[in-house]
Formats: C-alpha cells, structure tokens, sequence
C-alpha cells in the first residue's frame, strides 16, 4: 500500500523533527541543562546552559518559555523535557509504521 505524495512528505517531516528534537536533547544533556518538576505548580522547568541563575518554564504541549524556543518552535529545553516523558521514541516509531 504506497502513500501519496504529501503522505510521504508529511512522515519525512515528522522523522526529521523527531531527530532533530533528539539531536537537541542530547545537545542539552551535554550542555549540563536539567529538567526539574515545580511540585507546588506542577510544572516542569529547564535550567539554561549559558546562565545558570535562570530557568524556563518548559511543557510537552506548549513548548518552552525560551526566546530560542519562541524564534524556532525548537530547543534544547523542549527536547529534553520530550526525551526524558519518552515521547521523541514514540515519533519516530510512529513513522516506521
């Protein structure tokens, strides 16, 4: 069962994104960023690599509070926070099927 063009492009896309989130996180493991649970807001929240004083509020849903997360959809904080919930394997499985 062949998929139509824009079926095609759309998984390609989705594989894409799922290995650049994945290049993104292990950017941050390295960088040092951590992913910490506010339990009085149950919220997560990033530390930043280049300022350790600062944290951002990052969310599997909405993203990160980040000005690079606000300028590409995309960064190290928002990949993390989806690698560490398991939910960048379940992209890339999905597109394998």
């Amino acid at each position: 069962m062949g998929y139509s063009t824009k079926e095609q492009i759309a998984r390609r896309i989705t594989r894409q994104s799922a290995e650049n989130l994945r290049r993104l996180a292990n950017q941050a493991e390295e960088a040092g960023v951590r992913i910490l649970l506010d339990y009085r807001h149950s919220q997560h929240v990033a530390t930043d690599p280049t300022d350790r004083t600062a944290c951002h509020l990052v969310d599997a849903s909405f993203g990160c509070s980040c000005r690079v997360y606000q300028q590409f959809a995309r960064c190290q904080h928002y990949g993390l926070l989806l690698s560490q919930l398991g939910m960048i394997l379940d992209q890339v499985e999905r597109t394998a099927a």
